[in-house]
């Protein structure tokens, strides 16, 4: 998902600054409420619209237990993620404005290792996955603090088109990997899939947590891998 981390980015570099850390109630005034308002409206109407389709009555109660568990549809696990960077914003800005280059640079090192390397350590060298918790040094919150400092360096023309070509290349990985994912969850459901007979009625049709109608053969392994990206 590369449009996620861009975001994220352009949110760090634009909202990491002091004004923010001076007056955080400004900020959540004018930023974060906009922001949960909308989005709420927008998730009780998915609840509607899946009470509608499925023919069930639809609850006010329901809605917001489906909306607190994130469970309204998949493709609205962001609002959480931003609205969430949205409230720790000012607390990340006071810290930032206050906080020397050195100590900066040591903050994205460390995100970066926990987030990057530990985890293709683990699944390459030790078989699976690390007691080194990138949740413990942000997890997200690390794309606004990279997104501040490369704003706030006076890059070079060539430094530039490096970047540039760096973040070029790591959105052609990210296109390639998912498809070569997807490729190979479907192989892998294809071949647990046992032979039926052409006269055999075909499997039938379920909801997915993504609240997506998918094929209960060979749907089901598909919506799990691309829930773990």
């Amino acid at each position: 998902r590369t449009a996620d981390p861009l975001f994220l980015l352009h949110t760090g570099a634009l909202a990491l600054r002091e004004s923010t850390a001076r007056d955080p109630w400004s900020f959540i005034r004018r930023r974060v409420l906009p922001f949960w308002l909308p989005a709420a409206l927008w998730m009780l109407a998915y609840t509607a619209w899946d009470a509608e389709r499925d023919g069930k009555g639809w609850s006010l109660v329901v809605a917001l237990r489906a909306m607190a568990r994130g469970s309204v549809h998949y493709h609205l696990w962001y609002v959480w993620v931003a609205g969430g960077l949205l409230l720790a914003l000012p607390i990340l800005a006071r810290w930032w404005t206050a906080a020397r280059e050195g100590e900066r640079r040591y903050a994205l090192l460390a995100w970066g290792g926990l987030s990057v390397v530990a985890p293709w350590v683990g699944r390459l060298w030790l078989g699976g996955a690390t007691k080194l918790d990138p949740l413990v040094i942000g997890g997200w919150v690390g794309f606004p603090i990279l997104g501040a400092w490369l704003a706030g360096h006076d890059w070079t023309p060539r430094t530039r088109r490096a970047l540039q070509l760096v973040g070029v290349a790591g959105f052609l990985a990210t296109m390639g990997g998912t498809a070569a994912l997807r490729g190979a969850t479907l192989a892998r459901a294809s071949r647990a899939t046992p032979a039926t007979s052409t006269r055999q009625a075909p499997p039938a049709a379920s909801t997915s947590p993504a609240g997506a109608t998918v094929d209960s053969a060979a749907g089901a392994p598909v919506v799990e891998a691309f829930e773990g990206l």
